[in-house]
């Protein structure tokens, strides 16, 4: 294409950070693994450091005061520092570790839209979003009688803003939880301009991350939402139920408040 220039990409150099795929397969065939935005194979250099950590420095995390302990918590903190970078955080203070982004939204439901979000108050969702972000969301209205609408998706796979406009328009709105990237569609959101709509109504926002944060730059302070269920570590290489699994990137004002 004209005007595009076409970044090298050495797929025999890559193959080589991931020791699975060196593997002899059924045949002679190399492996060629296409499930990564479920579970994505681990490259040496991860798998390196968990060894490391079993080897040389496993222990509890801020549970312990001896050596081990110190050491483990330690890279414990410097993992929320290098999170906070990653997103682009204010404050490594920001980040919040769970197991995966579906955890992640089931905090904010169950903390932020049960003690915070008051009666009367209605959920915006959409049509594009991971049922992670509409089963927890489901649940509130069920126990606690908040109104859970539904943006449209257009016909050519983009979320509807004119839609998400008058859902907001009443001034009854409490959260915005949007998908950034869907992982239904690959539709990318334009979450600048969710955020700024919301805002501008009164409403708050939560952006679900997980896949965005594997596919292209997150800066959770440009883009200006309130959460945001930033990174589940199984396609993003890390490997599964580890300690910087999802982050969700928060106000300080909202940590005390949940």
């Amino acid at each position: 294409m004209d005007g595009v220039t076409a970044t090298p990409f050495d797929v025999a150099r890559i193959r080589q950070d991931f020791p699975i795929l060196s593997q002899p397969q059924a045949r002679g065939r190399p492996l060629v693994f296409l499930d990564s935005g479920a579970s994505a194979q681990k490259p040496r250099v991860v798998i390196d450091a968990m060894v490391r950590c079993m080897e040389t420095a496993y222990a509890n995390v801020h549970r312990g005061a001896y050596r081990l302990s110190e050491l483990a918590t330690d890279s414990y903190e410097a993992a929320r520092g290098a999170t906070a970078r990653f997103l682009n955080a204010a404050d490594p203070r920001e980040i919040v570790f769970t197991r995966n982004s579906t955890e992640a939204m089931n905090l904010v439901a169950h903390s932020w839209g049960r003690g915070v979000m008051k009666p009367g108050q209605a959920v915006v969702i959409s049509e594009l979003e991971h049922h992670a972000n509409i089963v927890p969301w489901q649940m509130l209205r069920d126990d606690r009688g908040n109104e859970l609408r539904v943006c449209r998706v257009t016909d050519a796979g983009e979320l509807d803003m004119d839609d998400l406009e008058r859902h907001l328009a009443d001034g009854k709105v409490g959260l915005v939880a949007i998908a950034h990237m869907s992982n239904v569609l690959g539709t990318v959101t334009p979450v600048e301009r969710i955020v700024a709509l919301a805002h501008a109504h009164g409403a708050k926002v939560l952006l679900d991350g997980s896949q965005a944060a594997v596919h292209r730059r997150v800066d959770v302070q440009a883009i200006g939402c309130d959460l945001a269920t930033s990174c589940t570590g199984r396609p993003a290489l890390a490997f599964s139920g580890r300690g910087w699994n999802t982050s969700t990137a928060c106000r300080p004002s909202w940590v005390a408040a949940t």
